[in-house]
């Protein structure tokens, strides 16, 4: 009876966990999307206010207390290391960081235009396509913040749930 009984608590802690672990994979979500949006809000007025180089502005990204610090420090190594074009830069980078884990593709797909919009010839053409990136990322993170609101409990609720019943079914 011991051994039951010791088994049935793992069983409901490891359903528990994984449903606290997806609630927290949806509430990193919001918050590097967050993240997202207001570095490209500061980026977007840099470029269109005082026409700061991306060095610059990279260099200031380490420096926030931002989710992105790592993110930014790798973009700022490979940029050192590699001849290539800015957008294919910033794709690598994203890729190979972990900071976008917790995004879906679609995420990861506006996060890759933000790269693409620095490859205008001229500041106003940087600031449109910047303008547009804010727009869907921003949509995104709406997005986000209500699935969040939705599912979080429900992932938490579900993961105690589904533990006891794991129980019920193999007593």
């Amino acid at each position: 009876m011991m051994m039951f009984a010791i088994g049935a608590g793992c069983i409901v802690v490891s359903f528990t966990l994984e449903g606290m672990r997806r609630a927290s994979i949806l509430r990193k979500r919001r918050l590097v999307l967050l993240d997202i949006v207001r570095a490209c809000h500061w980026m977007l007025g840099e470029v269109s206010g005082r026409q700061t180089s991306m060095m610059e502005i990279i260099r200031y990204q380490q420096q926030s207390d931002s989710l992105l610090v790592p993110f930014f420090r790798a973009l700022k190594a490979n940029m050192g290391q590699e001849d290539k074009p800015l957008p294919e830069i910033w794709k690598d980078t994203v890729v190979q960081t972990g900071e976008f884990s917790c995004l879906d593709a679609e995420d990861v797909s506006w996060v890759m235009r933000i790269g693409e919009a620095f490859q205008g010839m001229n500041a106003e053409m940087v600031e449109r396509d910047l303008n547009f990136t804010v727009s869907g990322l921003q949509a995104r993170y709406e997005q986000a913040l209500e699935r969040e609101g939705k599912f979080v409990k429900i992932y938490r609720v579900a993961g105690v749930t589904c533990g006891l019943l794991a129980i019920l079914l193999l007593s």
